[in-house]
């Protein structure tokens, strides 16, 4: 903010705004001027010399020829939205940097009892000793998979969530040999959270663990009135019926059964569904519908290539 009040400043009425925006407001209407439509926050100065956020858009207004006749502006004042944007990340980041320490603690500590644990497996002799120290080593790996968990956990939600290439995020999964990976969403971007990467990963894991067979996966873009709807599927064992909703639930599966609750709960950062809608026998088939506003085209993409 600080460095904003020291710019030289454009003067309006009401308002001053600082030459670096002045000329980005210049390029912005040149850019409208041709067709397209757009948005960005900035920072103004208001009256009494205080600071305020404008969330401003502009857009084109065309004639029956597709020629731009007029720029329709429009600005809102989000200014007490940013401060308390701001102040809740001030708190995250505290909040972060405590779980992180304890989280470092409790992991060193679980590397002490599994090391204690070998050397008990290695003393004993006994074969009901070994059965309880097989039980107590399996349940201390379990409590570090689950404070592990929350790392990643933390990390949702604790940025905003930005617009990403869905065909480059799909393209950094690592698929294994033997497995035909076929991914049909090139130009299209989401407005997810920045986890948006382990999303994929996890349903992809979840075929490979889950599927037992699965050689093709194939993920292709659908749209409606509705929005977009992501279609994930294999050509594994599929989920059986009574499943369709307990996979996404905390604990449930063979494994740590976090896997597909993460993906659930990063797509909701941005109002982003998912449901299972395979067949058993068939197939794992995941819809994860992106409503409206929450997808576009990649700028520049032409679909008819």
């Amino acid at each position: 903010m600080n460095e904003v009040v020291n710019q030289p400043f454009w003067k309006g009425r009401w308002w001053t705004v600082s030459k670096d925006v002045q000329e980005e407001l210049k390029a912005t209407i040149e850019r409208v001027a041709t067709g397209e439509f757009a948005r960005y926050e900035v920072d103004i100065l208001g009256k009494d010399d205080q600071i305020v956020t404008i969330d401003f858009s502009l857009k084109p207004v065309l004639d029956t020829a597709g020629t731009v006749i007029f720029l329709v502006a429009e600005g809102r004042d989000i200014t007490k939205r940013r401060e308390a944007e701001e102040a809740l990340m001030g708190v995250n980041k505290k909040l972060k940097l405590l779980s992180g320490i304890t989280r470092h603690d409790i992991l060193n500590n679980v590397t002490v009892m599994l090391g204690f644990l070998e050397i008990a497996r290695e003393l004993s002799s006994h074969p009901e000793m070994e059965r309880f120290i097989t039980r107590l080593e399996t349940k201390t790996r379990e409590i570090r998979s689950q404070i592990q968990f929350t790392q990643v956990y933390e990390g949702i939600g604790s940025e905003r969530p930005k617009w990403q290439d869905l065909c480059q995020v799909l393209a950094n999964l690592q698929v294994p040999p033997g497995v035909t990976f076929s991914n049909n969403c090139t130009g299209y971007e989401v407005f997810a959270d920045k986890l948006l990467e382990k999303v994929f990963s996890n349903l992809l894991d979840n075929s490979l663990r889950h599927g037992q067979h699965v050689t093709i996966i194939q993920v292709s873009p659908y749209e409606s009135d509705a929005g977009l709807t992501i279609i994930w599927e294999d050509n594994g064992a599929g989920v059986p019926a009574g499943e369709k909703q307990r996979i996404f639930e905390r604990g449930f599966g063979k494994n740590t059964g976090l896997g597909l609750f993460l993906v659930r709960e990063i797509l909701d950062i941005t109002g982003i569904l998912i449901l299972e809608t395979g067949e058993i026998g068939k197939g794992a088939r995941f819809e994860i519908m992106v409503p409206t506003g929450k997808y576009r085209l990649r700028e520049g993409y032409d679909e008819r290539k």
